[in-house]
This record gives C-alpha cells, structure tokens and sequence, in this order.
C-alpha cells in the first residue's frame, strides 16, 4: 500500500474509513481554548467562559505515517474551520456545540460535529476540559497556563498508516496529544503536535519508535 501526500490510502476509503482515521486527529486539533481559564480563587462566570470560547477557528494539519520500511512520511494534508457556539449548561458540565469541516488536498470534504466545554464540581465550578464526539468523552489535562495533552490509544484505523507495524506484531503503542496557545498580534493561535510511540517485533528483533504523526496550526478568525 503505496500513500500519497495529501490523499488518503486507497485501502482506507471503503466504508467512510477516511472519516474514522482522521477522528483522533481532529478531536484536540479543533478544541479552542479560552483566554482566560477557570480560577480556583473565585466563582467562574460560566457564561463568560463559554462566550470566550465561541467563535470560527481555521487551519491547517499535516498527518504523517510510516513508509513500508518504518520511516516517517507525510501521508495526507488538509485545512480546516471549527465553529464553536450555543453554549449550553447542565447541572455538571458547560458546553458549546461545534461542527468542523476539513477540506483534503484532493477536494474531499469530511463533516463531523461534537461538543466540548467544562466539567463542573460539586459546587458548579468549571474544573477539567472535556471533548465528547460520538458519545466517547474524553478529559483534556492542562499542564500549565495555555498548555494541554493528553494520551489517546491507537485505533484500528491506525494501522492503515503504519508500514510494517501491524496490530498482530504491536508490542505497545500510543499518541500523546500536545497544544499550545499563544496570542501573537492578539490572535489566539493554536500549535497541536501529536507524538506516536510504537514498540513492535518484527524478523529483525524487537523495534522501538517515536516519530510526529500530526502536526497543525488553528487561528480564532472570530
């Protein structure tokens, strides 16, 4: 299976299987971030939290897999804008709705949408970030000020992408998910990089990598 830049393998279009391999791509690539996050010193104002976080965010992302020799290569680009609104609070968590579309280098256009904010404590202050597509939540670590990751298991689809690493000789293997914001010029900007770590066996022994398989920018526009 030979990939090339900017198209998705021929093996991974049947089904929608495009859609399905870029999900773990998008779910941190298009998750905003507020200016100002929550405080542990004073009541949060939910609303403001939420206003802060609506709006249009564009960009663009590289995703990079694994030639049949086990070295990295890009596999497949795209651009994509995430608009982000109809805040909405429940009794444990605060939200906004958000459906993206991403644009390939071959005019395929994928939709999806999902919906991401806060989870509330016992006392409705916004603590830990959450993204939830598809009924899968999942729970967004803030290291530091504008700074967020987290580890996500690799799917099925993943394969598709990864050379000689196949679910049968996998020893371990994951991504690590990292985002940081910045605000050059005022505008808040968005640098995701995704790490992927693979322990496989192959004829040759045991084998280890570390290599960036995503790589992208988002620009609140508005």
């Amino acid at each position: 299976m030979t990939a090339v830049m900017g198209q998705v393998p021929e093996a991974t279009v049947e089904g929608d299987m495009t859609t399905r391999l870029l999900q773990s791509c998008l779910l941190v690539a298009l998750l905003p971030a507020c200016a100002d996050g929550p405080s542990d010193d004073v009541e949060p104002d939910l609303e403001a939290l939420l206003d802060a976080r609506a709006g249009t965010y564009e960009g663009s992302f590289q995703l990079s897999g694994l030639d049949e020799t086990g070295q990295p290569i890009p596999m497949m680009m795209w651009t994509d804008v995430a608009v982000a609104d109809e805040p909405t609070i429940d009794d444990d968590r605060a939200y906004l709705h958000v459906n993206g579309t991403s644009t390939f280098a071959d005019g395929t256009v994928h939709e999806q949408s999902w919906i991401e904010g806060y989870l509330l404590d016992g006392d409705g202050f916004a603590g830990d970030e959450f993204i939830e597509m598809n009924g899968v939540v999942t729970v967004v670590t803030e290291l530091a000020p504008d700074r967020y990751q987290y580890e996500q298991e690799l799917s099925p689809q993943d394969f598709y992408l990864l050379g000689p690493v196949t679910a049968e000789n996998l020893d371990a293997g994951h991504h690590v998910m990292d985002k940081t914001v910045t605000f050059p010029d005022g505008i808040e900007t968005h640098d995701i990089i995704r790490t992927t770590h693979l322990e496989w066996t192959d004829e040759g022994g045991s084998q280890t990598l570390e290599f960036e398989s995503l790589s992208g920018q988002h620009r609140k526009v508005e």
